[in-house]
């Protein structure tokens, strides 16, 4: 329940972010008191925010009908036509297929570096600052650990034979 409660979350601070930016930045009649916001941009703001939440809903949809594998097959099925046209349509079924397995483990991997650092400095966050700056440096042991383990993947699929095919040599 916690992981479908911060993606609820994690969608609403997206909506209200494109609201805001879109107010701010769009040039147009003046939006009452606000400085520098404009009417025409609250609008496109507030378009954004809708089509965020329809995506949202949307990929939401999806994952739950076709989990993991099955939506990366069925969609280069669907694709397969394009090969003819040079796509690679089986390549991207693989990378699709490595994402969706490794997405979950990247979001736990990120969840629990984050509660190592909260117990190192003491206990939870203290306001927006605190929260933002240790989230960040989240970010640095996410990563590495994400291309050593993309490295340990890579290896093992090339002794399994499963290389990618080069780029195809034209014919003129």
């Amino acid at each position: 329940r916690a992981p479908r409660a911060r993606w609820v979350r994690l969608t609403a601070a997206g909506m209200a972010v494109a609201v805001v930016l879109n107010a701010l930045l769009v040039p147009g009649r003046p939006l009452g008191a606000v400085p520098h916001a404009s009417v025409e941009g609250l609008r496109l703001g507030l378009l954004l925010a809708l089509r965020l939440a329809g995506a949202a809903v949307a990929v939401h949809g999806l994952a739950a009908a076709w989990p993991g594998e099955r939506a990366a097959d069925e969609l280069a099925r669907l694709l397969a036509p394009l090969e003819r046209l040079r796509v690679p349509v089986r390549e991207a079924r693989a990378v699709l297929a490595l994402a969706l397995r490794f997405a979950p483990l990247l979001g736990r991997e990120s969840a629990r570096i984050a509660r190592v650092q909260d117990l190192r400095a003491g206990g939870p966050p203290r306001g927006f600052r605190e929260r933002f700056t240790r989230r960040r440096a989240v970010l640095v042991p996410v990563m590495v650990g994400s291309i050593e383990r993309a490295e340990r993947v890579g290896l093992a699929l090339e002794a399994r034979h499963h290389r990618l095919r080069g780029p195809v040599p034209r014919t003129e």
